[in-house]
């Protein structure tokens, strides 16, 4: 009888940590459906994004540029983390919050902030607007019709080689009319 309830045991465990496990998986790698999160579309990862007048066309999600004309240094942009996806622009399409960082090819790392805006399907890169060089990204997300971005950066005058510490959130809004974004 013994044996009996140490075999019935051992599988009531077995049947609750296998349900613990696929529970975790579901939960923390599905997004409410029976699939993993897709990679972003192409239409998000391939876009024309223009950065201090410099044009670089993105293939999944990255870009590069000669640093200067005839130049082997190059000048690199990629996206950060996922796309957040919200209405941005008020005409009932979801638009995207990109997270671009920008190697220019010298000592800085510079991270700006693109909206996709959606116009019929259509994606199309926003004006690139700078949040910081070397700063730490730490989320993206949509709320009240803006996109906030929150990353910490250094205190004043700390200098460029310190781990950034204090958090700042960037409010970015979508100019309806001109498809321009702006800090709020």
């Amino acid at each position: 009888m013994k044996r009996v309830l140490q075999v019935v045991g051992a599988f009531l465990f077995a049947v609750v940590a296998a349900v613990a496990i696929v529970g975790f998986i579901r939960f923390n790698f599905t997004d409410g459906g029976d699939m993993l999160p897709a990679k972003p579309p192409a239409e998000l990862t391939d876009l024309a994004v223009t950065i201090d007048d410099q044009k670089f066309t993105m293939a999944n999600g990255v870009a590069e540029v000669p640093a200067t004309p005839g130049s082997a240094i190059k000048n690199t942009i990629g996206l950060v983390g996922e796309p957040v996806m919200g209405d941005a622009d008020g005409d009932g399409d979801l638009d995207a919050a990109l997270l671009i960082q920008n190697d220019p090819g010298g000592s800085g790392t510079f991270y700006y902030a693109v909206v996709a805006i959606n116009n019929d399907g259509v994606y199309r890169a926003s004006n690139a607007l700078l949040l910081g060089d070397r700063i730490e990204p730490q989320t993206v997300e949509f709320t009240a019709g803006r996109f906030d971005y929150t990353y910490a950066e250094r205190r004043a005058g700390e200098p460029m080689v310190a781990h950034p510490s204090v958090e700042k959130t960037v409010s970015i809004t979508v100019d309806k009319s001109t498809g321009v974004i702006s800090a709020s």
